[in-house]
């Protein structure tokens, strides 16, 4: 949704569909670099949680539950984090 403005502008302005391309391949890039380098090292900084780890949760939370899996998985696992740092057989699964 956010990529329709930015190519309707590039249509509206532009002769051809290099522009459009151009545009759309920018945003791709922008998103694949966003959300796989500093989004996951930012959330797992707060949250204590292993840049890999949340980087893996968040893929499975992709394949079980879909797009809302993918926003639901980070706080699921601070969630299990809180707990297993609670109980004291749990604590050694809570490093990650």
């Amino acid at each position: 949704m956010a990529i329709a403005l930015p190519v309707l502008m590039a249509t509206v302005t532009k002769d051809g569909y290099s522009t459009q391309l151009l545009v759309i391949l920018a945003y791709a890039v922008i998103q694949f670099i966003d959300n796989n380098i500093p989004v996951p090292r930012i959330v797992s900084s707060k949250v204590q949680i292993n840049a890999l780890v949340s980087i893996v949760v968040v893929l499975l939370g992709n394949a079980l539950w879909g797009v809302a899996g993918m926003f639901l998985s980070i706080p699921f696992i601070a969630v299990l984090k809180i707990i297993f740092d609670r109980i004291d057989d749990l604590k050694p699964r809570a490093k990650y």
